[in-house]
């Protein structure tokens, strides 16, 4: 958020904490002491760099596939009906007008500085398409 220009900086929050939503999922009391595993540090490690080059769209580029990958599975397991029991808090959170905000926010914004961009030395599209394949990485480890 801080290195977008003020004019794009979101002025609303999500309401509601996303942790919230993740704790609905009623982890082990020992989901503190799971060490990350190699695919979450290279994800990790991708987004560092990425947001290291100040770089305003190449950060929304590199962080997008995250926030929009969320409601887009949420509006899926809602769809199919897997909205309730132990998922129902983090559905209702990512599927909720406040999360979905967020995501057509997040698209905006990279429209927007995608037309003021004028760096012709960043591979925008590279690590737009890194995040994305490391947050299929992600979910397919989650779900095996």
């Amino acid at each position: 958020m801080q290195q977008l220009p003020p004019t794009l900086r979101r002025r609303t929050t999500v309401t509601g904490d996303e942790a919230d939503a993740h704790l609905g999922l009623q982890p082990s009391e020992r989901y503190h002491q799971i060490d990350p595993a190699p695919h979450n540090l290279a994800y990790l490690a991708h987004l560092d760099q990425t947001v290291q080059l100040g770089d305003p769209l190449a950060s929304m580029l590199a962080l997008l596939p995250c926030t929009e990958s969320y409601g887009l599975i949420a509006q899926k397991l809602a769809q199919a009906g897997v909205a309730s029991g132990g998922y129902a808090d983090w559905v209702a959170y990512y599927v909720g007008d406040a999360y979905q905000s967020a995501v057509t926010w997040s698209w905006a914004t990279v429209t927007q500085l995608l037309q003021q961009s004028q760096s012709a030395t960043i591979d925008y599209a590279g690590i737009y398409a890194t995040s994305y394949q490391h947050e299929l990485t992600f979910w397919q480890m989650a779900e095996n």
